[in-house]
């Protein structure tokens, strides 16, 4: 198993990232703290990982509605179109569990602790591992 490597903040930068942390996991509010606290290694741990679901879940959300306008649009409900409903299912309950990951990422913000996405979150750190 993967060593988890947290980047070390104060009690007094956790204190004060907390509030605005919470933004890190409202979708695309994550630029907000991502932008105004660059020097609160908390804050910016949690929005980056916040930015990577945000990004992830506008990218399911678009696949989920093009799929659906295909398999349920003007042109039939064949076999094809009924598989392609059923992906666009799958894309949608992996936005709803996008949204469960935002949700316990606002819920360790608030409690003041890092923590690192299931299954998730080696991938959000390789993508900003130039930035760590």
């Amino acid at each position: 198993m993967a060593e988890l490597n947290f980047p070390e903040a104060t009690e007094e930068q956790i204190k004060e990232g907390k509030g605005i942390g919470i933004l890190s996991y409202i979708w695309w509010l994550c630029i907000i703290p991502l932008v105004s606290n660059k020097d609160n290694p908390f804050i910016t741990y949690h929005a980056r990982q916040g930015l990577f679901l945000a990004i992830l879940q506008t990218i399911l959300m678009i696949i989920s509605g093009v799929l659906s306008s295909i398999a349920w649009g003007r042109y039939g409900y064949g076999g094809f179109h009924v598989c392609l409903g059923i992906f666009s299912w799958i894309f949608w309950l992996a936005v709803v569990a996008s949204g469960i990951l935002s949700i316990l990422g606002i819920v360790n913000v608030s409690q003041g602790k890092f923590w690192k996405m299931p299954v998730l979150g080696n991938w959000a750190a390789s993508l900003f591992k130039s930035k760590a």
